[in-house]
């Protein structure tokens, strides 16, 4: 009887253990779509997608003649009219037909990069990279990344992403094709075709949409959170393309109001579409990786000035600290995570120290511009107070000036003290304080 009573008891923990996990799972879940949209709002991601899709409109004739004139220099003609034109035409068409591939086709065939000449060519080029340029860019902006990839970094990026990408999606498709002959092969595939038509494309987007989120940031994309937005974006858009042809196909007939250039107007809103998807898709990748700051983030703008000022003087602590020991860099997110601090409010801190040209960003990283020895502690507080040397206009009023006069006065005696210590002092003087607290311990 005991016995049972114990088992009992067991079996009724675990059912809470279960209950309350289940509880923290979902809730989690939950937080992590709210902050992905409240993420997709504040960078304003319709405006951008917006942006995307112009860009997408001006560059995708040219863009496509690169590409395909890039597979008939290597004999891929055949693959392009048999493979990737249907796939590629089978996308832009949702909810117009025919219509706009076989406009788009015909803008190619007309288009011929050989007989562009060689400054015809470099426009397309130039066309082309504008809208890698631009998604690069927005990318990074929803990362929070500052620090751009320098102008022959750009260059290289994207001439292998107009060369060796396609020349990699030819070869698979070439390599599909050689495996489905295959005997062997082809008497699996009879069982699993009928399932395969349904997934393959949803994980051929998927991997389409991992591949961008985890090379394009210019910072490091851990390899679930890209794998989770791509997870998501793609059934999004799986899901969405299947309810834009419901719509198109019941709502409004568009010949109606734009006459032969209703193709148009559908073709827009399906792009601006798949940039939603995109851009979103992004958001929940960087929700996933950054789940604990965006947690936190609501807490950084409860600090007080004194606060602020001292997690300031910490960073400048920390980069001094690597620029004595030859390391030079430090990485604000291990800083945040290691003290227990709101990445927004870490990164707002760095923010004003680079402004100030005391740090600087470099590959994710920051460091130390001077030598520490040089960087009084007033100059940095002075630099973190101010953000800079700009004025505003209303701050030339007679009133704000004799009360910043007065302020002056009431710190001179501690802008007296701070002038006599620079920042390696000051790291040597924490450092000291905490070994002997660490004694008394």
């Amino acid at each position: 009887m005991r016995l049972l009573k114990l088992n009992i008891e067991n079996m009724n923990g675990f059912v809470k253990a279960v209950r309350y996990w289940v509880r923290v799972g979902v809730k989690r879940f939950g937080l992590f779509f709210y902050y992905s949209g409240r993420e997709f709002i504040h960078d304003h991601c319709l405006i951008r997608a917006a942006a995307l899709t112009y860009f997408t409109l001006l560059s995708l004739i040219p863009f496509l003649v690169i590409l395909f004139a890039f597979f008939k220099t290597f004999g891929g003609e055949s693959l392009i009219e048999n493979t990737i034109k249907p796939l590629l035409f089978e996308v832009l068409s949702t909810g117009t037909g025919e219509s706009i591939s076989g406009a788009i086709d015909e803008l190619i065939s007309r288009t011929k990069a050989g007989a562009l000449g060689s400054l015809g060519f470099i426009f397309l080029i130039l066309t082309s990279f504008s809208l890698m340029e631009q998604t690069e860019s927005t990318i990074n902006a929803i990362w929070r990344v500052k620090n751009k990839r320098s102008f022959i970094q750009r260059w290289v990026f994207y001439w292998a992403a107009l060369t060796i990408f396609p020349l990699l999606v030819g070869l698979s498709i070439s390599a599909t094709a050689y495996l489905g002959s295959l005997k062997g092969v082809q008497e699996i595939s009879q069982q699993v075709v009928p399932y395969g038509y349904r997934i393959l494309p949803v994980a051929l987007q998927g991997l389409a949409f991992f591949l961008l989120y985890i090379i394009l940031p210019r910072t490091k994309v851990r390899f679930f959170s890209a794998f989770a937005g791509a997870f998501v974006a793609s059934i999004m858009w799986e899901f969405l393309k299947k309810a834009y042809l419901l719509y198109t196909s019941s709502a409004i007939n568009y010949n109606l109001i734009y006459g032969s250039l209703a193709v148009l107007p559908l073709f827009m809103i399906w792009l601006f579409i798949s940039w939603l998807v995109v851009l979103y898709g992004a958001e929940l990748a960087y929700a996933w990786q950054n789940f604990r700051i965006l947690d936190e983030s609501r807490k950084s703008s409860e600090v007080s000035s004194q606060l602020f000022e001292a997690v300031s003087l910490d960073i400048l602590l920390e980069s001094t600290r690597s620029f004595i020991r030859g390391e030079k860099a430090f990485d604000p997110e291990t800083f945040s995570r290691n003290h227990n601090l709101p990445y927004d409010l870490v990164n707002s801190a760095v923010n004003k120290l680079v402004s100030a040209g005391m740090l600087k960003h470099l590959d994710g990283q920051v460091i130390l511009l001077r030598d520490p020895e040089g960087i009084s502690v007033n100059e940095a507080l002075e630099a973190i107070r101010t953000g800079g040397a700009y004025s505003p206009p209303f701050a030339n009023s007679i009133r704000l000036k004799r009360l910043s006069e007065f302020l002056g006065e009431l710190e001179e005696p501690s802008r007296e003290v701070s002038r006599k210590w620079n920042m390696k002092q000051l790291l040597q003087n924490t450092e000291t304080t905490a070994k002997l607290e660490d004694n008394r311990k």
